[in-house]
Formats: structure tokens, C-alpha cells, sequence
């Protein structure tokens, strides 16, 4: 499977909050439950991002715990996009 099969294979949930040290990974997924969570995502309107190199590295860590800061910038450039998506919406 190639690397960008392999991403939309997955998803990967995360959560910053402001009193966050950091992005936190609330879950991951992997195949039809990937595919699911897209889907309602998409139904409720969360935004989502296919940022092909991050999937997979987010994808290596635990759920529940802090993404490192090494992935800080590609991080955010998926903020970026959020932050973007929910300025279009409101």
C-alpha cells in the first residue's frame, strides 16, 4: 500500500485547548472505523485534514498523551486549516 493509501487509512483525533501543554491525541483509527469517523466528521461538520506525513507519525503515539513538539510544525499547518475552516463557517 503506498503512503497516501496507508494515510486515508487512518484517522487521528486530536484536541488542543488552550490550558493544554500541548495537542493532545484523543484517538486513532485504522481502516473501516478510519473511514467512519470521516464520515461523521464530515456530518457534523468537524473539520478535517489530509496532511498525508503527519497521519502516520501522530498515528506511532498512544492515545491520551501529548504530541511532541518535534511535530509542532507540521502541526500547524494543520491548525492553520482548522482555524481557516472555522472562520469560513461562522
Amino acid at each position: 500500500m503506498s503512503e497516501s493509501n496507508l494515510a486515508s487509512e487512518m484517522a487521528v483525533g486530536i484536541r488542543y485547548l488552550p490550558s493544554y501543554p500541548a495537542p493532545m491525541i484523543l484517538f486513532k483509527a485504522r481502516g473501516h472505523q478510519a473511514r467512519r469517523v470521516l464520515e461523521l466528521a464530515r456530518k457534523y461538520k468537524i473539520p478535517e485534514s489530509s496532511q498525508g506525513e503527519l497521519t502516520p507519525l501522530l498515528f506511532q503515539l498512544p492515545e491520551g498523551t501529548w504530541i511532541p513538539e518535534k511535530h509542532f510544525s507540521v502541526l500547524a499547518q494543520l491548525l492553520t486549516a482548522v482555524y481557516h475552516y472555522n472562520k469560513k463557517t461562522k
